[in-house]
């Protein structure tokens, strides 16, 4: 298999097992609601919500094995077991202790939070406290189940890699409900399913590493090689810690200006339209390991290469998704919360398009170890958005918040291209021309009939120009090969 039907194949991997737990969510989440009710799902959402913010305790373990490993393999060291023994055990090592002290911190923190607000019936307290074990041995197996992940995306073992995080997602939504229908419907049958499903995935996954397992026990931990790697995850876990504000501020101070019913009209719309990264993150999860590797000119090939592919895809589909999304959401829901978001979203759209592109330069980035670098630009947009956020909610309403975000996201991007020292081509520009004139007729347009015209005519644009902009770029990657063939030839001759 050549490297482009290979990385073709791995995107397809990653990208179907970020999509796969999408339609079990829609399937899944009503059953589960009407078998345990609104309560304990309201318990079990607390759940999810506290043990993923002591998701920063990981230190961005499992993105910081990705790169070294993979750097190591660029200058040359991965030849020595005594490398990659010495990476892959001190970050073993850290993740125990993280995974121990989050799943007490996350315990605490539930049964604190459940106690002082008094959020659940009386009745429900002693199923909480039962459930806390199986919630601690719950986060310990995040932890484990994301630093393998990184292993595996290390290594390019994508296949493998797709199949647990689909599993991994899928088995937290099945178990929990095959459970409360088999047995009974309470908190900590819940907790105890999920726990299953981690355990399973966590020994799977071990068993895929079992060389490297085996290799570990002949190695040291060493001070350097910990200090190495919590340098690299420890700005991760800024950008982790960062990245929530830039997101949910949007929604705080509408909710802050407007009243709840506002952040649910605006939530709609951008919850949807951000479900669309999930194509920017799987290139860039099959991107990392690679550009983790390459220097010089190789990296600029590569990146850029990633960069168009992401332009590529995300096109058609942003151009698809503005122009069916008020029919949808008509569907789904009804015309009066259609017609309430569907400017909004395709303000979104715009910024959800600009946001796919910094992935490029986002994940040029964190190949070259540059992580420090990305969280002290997300530092200085923080207060700027702030500022800029109320004033344009002040002046405009929650609609001023699409604009103010998709905004950001082009002034983020900018900073990031040219941080990077990485640049569109005139194809990604056309593409970019394509979804503002999609937002812009949908805004714009008054008659339903005629926006449909003009957005079908536009869909089939971009599918056009997204298929040429495909085309050349395996032409250009037949003639690199062909004239690579040619020198090689000219250099045996002489």
């Amino acid at each position: 298999m050549n490297i482009s039907n290979r990385f073709s194949a791995n995107l397809i991997a990653v990208l179907g097992s970020g999509l796969a737990p999408f339609a079990i969510t829609l399937i899944t989440l009503p059953l589960l609601i009407e078998i345990i009710g609104l309560e304990r799902y309201g318990l079990l959402s607390i759940a999810w919500m506290v043990t993923s913010s002591v998701g920063f305790l990981q230190m961005g373990m499992g993105r910081a094995v990705v790169q070294r490993l993979n750097a190591a393999r660029r200058v040359g060291s991965i030849g020595s077991l005594d490398d990659r023994n010495s990476i892959l055990i001190s970050a073993f090592s850290l993740t125990l202790a993280a995974s121990v002290a989050a799943s007490v911190i996350a315990s605490i923190a539930i049964y604190t939070y459940c106690v002082s607000f008094e959020v659940v019936a009386s009745d429900l307290m002693l199923e909480v406290l039962k459930g806390l074990v199986f919630l601690s041995a719950s986060v310990f197996l995040g932890f484990w189940v994301s630093l393998l992940l990184g292993v595996y995306q290390a290594d390019e073992r994508f296949y493998f890699y797709s199949t647990i995080r689909f599993f991994n997602v899928a088995g937290a939504q099945l178990l929990p409900l095959a459970a409360a229908f088999a047995f009974k419907p309470e908190f900590d049958i819940l907790m105890m399913a999920v726990m299953t499903s981690r355990m399973a995935i966590v020994i799977a996954m071990l068993y895929g590493i079992r060389s490297d397992l085996r290799q570990m026990t002949k190695s040291k931990l060493t001070r350097a090689r910990s200090l190495d790697l919590l340098s690299f995850g420890g700005w991760v876990s800024v950008l982790g810690l960062l990245s929530p504000m830039l997101v949910i501020l949007d929604r705080f101070l509408i909710g802050a200006a407007f009243g709840a019913g506002a952040v649910g009209i605006y939530t709609v719309a951008y919850n949807l339209c951000t479900r669309l990264l999930v194509i920017p993150t799987s290139v860039s999860n099959v991107m990392l390991p690679k550009l983790s590797r390459l220097t010089g000119e190789l990296l600029n090939l590569h990146s850029s290469r990633g960069l168009q592919v992401t332009a590529m895809l995300m096109t058609p589909t942003v151009v698809g998704f503005v122009v069916v999304y008020e029919p949808f959401v008509t569907v789904w829901m009804n015309f009066e919360i259609a017609a309430q978001t569907s400017r909004i979203a395709a303000i979104l759209a715009i910024g959800v398009w600009i946001t796919s592109i910094a992935q490029g330069p986002y994940t040029r980035l964190t190949s070259e170890n540059r992580v420090r670098t990305i969280a002290i630009w997300h530092m200085m947009q923080v207060p700027v958005y702030a500022v800029a956020l109320w004033l344009s909610l002040k002046a405009l309403g929650p609609i001023g918040a699409a604009y103010c975000w998709s905004a950001r996201t082009v002034a983020d991007t900018i900073g990031l291209m040219i941080i990077s020292r990485m640049r569109l081509v005139w194809t990604d520009l056309l593409l970019f021309g394509l979804v503002v004139m999609t937002t812009c007729s949908q805004i714009l347009i008054p008659e339903a009939s005629q926006r449909l015209i003009v957005g079908t005519v536009l869909i089939a644009s971009s599918l056009v120009t997204a298929s040429a902009k495909f085309i050349s770029l395996g032409g250009m990657q037949i003639l690199r090969k062909r004239s690579s063939k040619v020198q090689e030839s000219k250099a045996d001759l002489e």
